[in-house]
């Protein structure tokens, strides 16, 4: 049987509307032209080719209980469906971050990347920001140092190791290395302020680290770090630490909303990459790509800018706000799932223990994010 997408806007079953699957005739799909237009521009960017769907399925299958969850949980009432969806719109979009990247960096270098996405993005949280808030927004309020310090760790600090670790590495390891991001935080919360997490919470971090070395290792333990990822998968920690500083000064300007935080600390960011990339190009590391390079990257970029930095940003912010950030955090454990079925859509082959490597994380992310809310229920 083979399995393809299809969108009934009348009649949805129950099950098809939670796993989004459904065995059907491809014959049978009607879709306008211009949306057809729109999927074809879709999956180029996503570097996917063949439209069978099968092993894409198998392996969100092996998912179904997480789905099954949603569908009985609270999650699923109607006065909090909105707000999963927005966020499940940020997850898919997250999802082919890396996958997308690798692609967009077989044309230009990761220096010109991150810059790029940068750059493009910023104008519309500018317009943003000035229409939902006011000129009067734009105000430091001498906050200038910091905003440019924390804008510094997240856009230019994650977005160069980011770019540069993937090119080093895969996109597999990337997703599954950014989402240590809250065990990494516990970490930090033990060893600077000595809050030491609960015994759950360190054995969730424990089979995380274990997921983490059977994604990296692919179960040949005989790796040596001389060869193979390491290099990049290290510069991608670095790039998870670099978000973490970033995600702490949301406490900095507690004062601040989330659209103006983000355009604030954007705008020197932006100018400490031209800086930086400019050295870079002096050095010999970036070149400017001919006009081949641009329009062969141009569909990856804008899927890096429009839909991964604008679309899922704001459905995040929104989806937080309607149904908390536990319940966000939670359905955010999905990006690797994404990610791992991107990947199979553009015929990449993952051994067993690659599955159980990235299984191993997202329950042990899943479950100590149950833990917490009890644990802090109590």
């Amino acid at each position: 049987m083979k399995w393809s997408l299809t969108i009934r806007p009348r009649t949805i079953s129950p099950e098809s509307s939670i796993t989004g699957l459904s065995p059907i005739n491809p014959q049978s799909i009607t879709m306008p032209r211009s949306h057809s237009r729109f999927m074809r521009l879709f999956f180029r960017a996503l570097g996917v080719r063949v439209f069978d769907f099968s092993k894409i399925f198998a392996h969100l299958r092996s998912y179904s209980l997480i789905f099954a969850h949603l569908r009985s949980s609270s999650l699923m009432q109607k006065n909090m469906l909105p707000g999963v969806l927005l966020i499940l719109i940020a997850v898919l979009a997250w999802g082919g971050q890396a996958p997308v990247s690798k692609l967009a960096l077989d044309h230009v270098d990761a220096y010109l990347l991150a810059l790029a996405r940068c750059v493009l993005a910023l104008p519309v949280f500018v317009l943003l920001l000035a229409w939902r808030e006011g000129i009067g927004a734009f105000s430091y309020e001498r906050g200038l140092p910091a905003a440019t310090l924390y804008g510094s760790l997240g856009f230019a600090g994650f977005g160069l190791l980011f770019f540069i670790g993937v090119t080093h590495s895969l996109p597999e390891h990337a997703v599954i290395i950014l989402s240590l991001q809250p065990a990494l935080a516990a970490l930090w919360q033990w060893m600077v302020q000595r809050r030491r997490p609960p015994a759950f919470t360190l054995a969730c971090i424990a089979l995380c680290v274990a997921g983490l070395i059977l994604v990296v290792t692919k179960g040949d333990f005989a790796v040596t770090p001389d060869g193979g990822t390491w290099f990049g998968d290290v510069l991608l920690l670095g790039a998870a630490l670099c978000w973490m500083g970033y995600t702490a000064g949301v406490a900095r300007f507690a004062h601040w909303s989330a659209l103006r935080y983000t355009t604030l600390s954007a705008l020197p960011a932006a100018a400490v990459l031209v800086v930086v990339t400019a050295l870079a190009w002096l050095a010999g590391e970036t070149r400017i790509p001919g006009l081949a390079a641009v329009s062969a990257v141009a569909p990856h970029l804008a899927f890096l800018v429009i839909v991964t930095a604008l679309v899922a940003g704001l459905a995040w912010n929104a989806g937080v706000r309607q149904i908390g950030a536990l319940n966000a955090l939670l359905l955010g454990n999905l990006v690797p799932v994404v990610t791992f079925a991107v990947r199979i859509a553009q015929g990449h082959h993952f051994l067993p223990v690659e599955f159980i490597g990235a299984g191993l994380v997202v329950f042990s992310l899943a479950a100590n994010n149950i833990y917490i809310r009890q644990y802090v229920k109590d």
